[in-house]
Order: C-alpha cells, then sequence, then structure tokens
C-alpha cells in the first residue's frame, strides 16, 4: 500500500518522491498528534483516525533530527518546514489578457494576479468616428488580501511567550503534586502508626483480660497463641497445667468436652505431671494442697467421707530411687527409720459417702 504525506500540495509518497525522503507516522501522543496535523494544515483529520497518516521529511528542520543522517526525529519534533510548497506557489503565475475595445481596433487588454493578492485593472477607450476626437477613459483597481496562514503564525513572540508561561504552569503544577503526594503519604503512615488495629492479638488480649475472669482469661489466651502452632508444637505453662488438673478433678468426661473446644492438655500430659510430683513415705503436703484444691470446687454433701486405713503384705525389694537419690524398701514410717527391709505396707484412704471418689492420703513401709 502506498503511503502518502497528508500535507496539502505535497506529492511525496513511499514510491514516488522528488527527493530522497522518509515518511514519518504521526505521533500516537495526542497533544503532539493535534500539533502536527494543525501545523500541517489538515484540521479536517482531527476528529478521524490517524491510522496510516505519515508526513515526509520535508517538512522537518534539520534541528528537528536526533542524528546527523535525518532518520530519527526528535520527541518534541513538530512539522514547519513547507518552503517547497510555498516556491511552488511563488513559481506558479497566471497568464495575462490584455483586452482593448476599440470601435475599430475591436482589442482588449486585462491583467490579473494569484489569487491570494489580486489586483485588476481595466482601461475602455472609445472614439468617435467624426473628426473631432473624443476619449472617455475609466481606470478601476481592487485589491484582495488573504489572513496569514497558521503555519506562518505558529512560532510568533506572543505564542512563544504563552508557550513558555505555559511550561512554567505546568512544571510549578507537577511540583505541587509532587509535595502533595509526599504529605499525603507521611499523613498516611502517621495515622497507620497511631491507629488502633482492632485485628491485633494484643488489644484482644488486653480486651480478654478486662473483661473475663482470671482462669477463663488464661485458657483463652492460651488457645489464641495455641493457634498459631503446629500440635506437635504446643507448649503449656504450669499455670495451665494446674488449671486443666483442676477440671480434671471434676471428671474425665467433662475434661474430654472441653478439650475438643480449647486447647488443653491431654490426659496424658496430665499424668506426666502428677509422675513428677515426688510422694515419699508418710504425709505429704502435695496431697493435701491438691486435695484442698479438690475440696473447694465440690457440694457440701460430697465432703462427707471416711477414711480408710488397709494393710498389705508386700516382698521384700529395694530400689535405688536416682533422681532422688534415696533407696526405697527399707522400713521407713513418719517419725522413724531403720535399714530393715519392709515386709508390709500400710495405706490412708479417703472415701466418700455420698458420691464416688476416693483420695490416698499417706503410706508407709515396716516390717
Amino acid at each position: 500500500m502506498v503511503n502518502l504525506c497528508i500535507v496539502k500540495e505535497c506529492n511525496n509518497s513511499s514510491t514516488l518522491t522528488v527527493k530522497k525522503c522518509i515518511m514519518f507516522k504521526l505521533p500516537k501522543d495526542e497533544l503532539r498528534r493535534k500539533n502536527w496535523l494543525i501545523n500541517c494544515g489538515r484540521q479536517d483529520l482531527l476528529e478521524q483516525s490517524t491510522v496510516r497518516r505519515y508526513v515526509c521529511s520535508d517538512h522537518f528542520e534539520d534541528k528537528m533530527y536526533s542524528n546527523p543522517d535525518r532518520t530519527v526525529l526528535l520527541p518534541t519534533a513538530v512539522p514547519t518546514d513547507f518552503s517547497l510548497i510555498f516556491k511552488e506557489h511563488a513559481c506558479s503565475t497566471s497568464c495575462v489578457d490584455t483586452s482593448i475595445s476599440d470601435p475599430l481596433f475591436n482589442n482588449s487588454v486585462a491583467t490579473s494576479t494569484p489569487t491570494k493578492q489580486k489586483e485588476s485593472i481595466s482601461i475602455s477607450c472609445s472614439l468617435s468616428p467624426s473628426s473631432s476626437y473624443s476619449a472617455d477613459c475609466s481606470i478601476s483597481s481592487s485589491t484582495q488580501t488573504t489572513q496569514t496562514t497558521q503555519i506562518l503564525s505558529l512560532h510568533t513572540p506572543r505564542k512563544k511567550k504563552y508557550r513558555s508561561e505555559l511550561r512554567e504552569i505546568k512544571n510549578k503544577y507537577e511540583q505541587l503534586e509532587q509535595k502533595m503526594n509526599a504529605l499525603s503519604e507521611e499523613v498516611a503512615m502517621k495515622n497507620s502508626a497511631n491507629a488502633i488495629d482492632v485485628t491485633s492479638v494484643e488489644l484482644f488480649n488486653r480486651v480478654v483480660e478486662a473483661h473475663l475472669p482470671p482462669n477463663l482469661c488464661m485458657i483463652i489466651k492460651q488457645y489464641v497463641e495455641m493457634g498459631k502452632k503446629k500440635p506437635q508444637g504446643y507448649r503449656y505453662s504450669s499455670q495451665i497445667k494446674q488449671l486443666a488438673l483442676t477440671i480434671y478433678f471434676f471428671g474425665p468426661r467433662v475434661y474430654t468436652f472441653l478439650k475438643s473446644l480449647l486447647q488443653l492438655p491431654s490426659p496424658k500430659t496430665l499424668r506426666r505431671v502428677t509422675e513428677r510430683i515426688n510422694i515419699v513415705p508418710g504425709l505429704n503436703d502435695i496431697i493435701f494442697e491438691t486435695m484442698d484444691l479438690k475440696i473447694s470446687n465440690i457440694k457440701d454433701d460430697a465432703k462427707d467421707c471416711v477414711l480408710c486405713v488397709d494393710e498389705m503384705s508386700i516382698k521384700t525389694y529395694l530400689f535405688y530411687n536416682l533422681s532422688q537419690d534415696y533407696i526405697v524398701g527399707f522400713n521407713n514410717s513418719y517419725d522413724r527409720k531403720t535399714y530393715e527391709p519392709a515386709k508390709q505396707v500400710l495405706c490412708f484412704m479417703l472415701r466418700s459417702i455420698n458420691y464416688d471418689w476416693k483420695q490416698p492420703i499417706a503410706y508407709c513401709f515396716y516390717q
């Protein structure tokens, strides 16, 4: 397909050119494309599609190129060179017709100028055939001019002044916009720093501590903390284990139900806790402290109990407790200890009268 130059009266194309020239596409930028069309005098193409619209290199000055070969335009290039078209206009002249009207010779003379500036002069003479000569001559002239083209008035001092003022205003606007964006970001950062994150764990813990009882608050906080870890990484505090043992005293079924809702230690973990308690022969304070905790949470009629004492024979055996560094199996009561192997054990147990619970409270070895 042949690409034609959009400048009027320019015959250059991609296949036929007066001299070697390059066809440049109209820019995609709306403002630059509009300036190109206005400079080329093609305002009729402003509202039309500019696909496959070209301007040849004859209409760009040398300073508009970014390389000496005149093949690449600068980003600010605008077609302003239309001297070839003006020369063609200047070289074209109209023919001169002269007409002289005369009764004897029937000749007429007429003169015309180019359309941009017309001057017409008509001379009429009449000669009478009589001896007396009379001449009537009339001369009329008219002058017509047109407005300067937009191409010539593009770089007038007034328009250059307006362009420089507009450029300064745009620069100030961009600077103010950048400053406003920076201030907006700074304000947003300060607001985010001062704002309260309603989804933060710290805020949730403060609300729980203010509105819930201590034990329930401890369980809820433990549940939130465990939610971030895998089951293999659960670690329980001593307070949670003690509270879990208290709940377990009320019944294993109740504890199993609550464990399905909350992140409580497993019964196996609770058994490990109790296994670490050192129960020596005789009376142990840890047993009575546990009983006090258990009895404080049961009904009054459940506190009615009896003390059971039982005795049984055992096989003589000595065992060295490595962790506590003592030997188990000697004759050992509450008040005295001998190095004779024990043959019997005496156990004391509390048993409820109205409910089904029992609790060993003491034991001792004797011979």
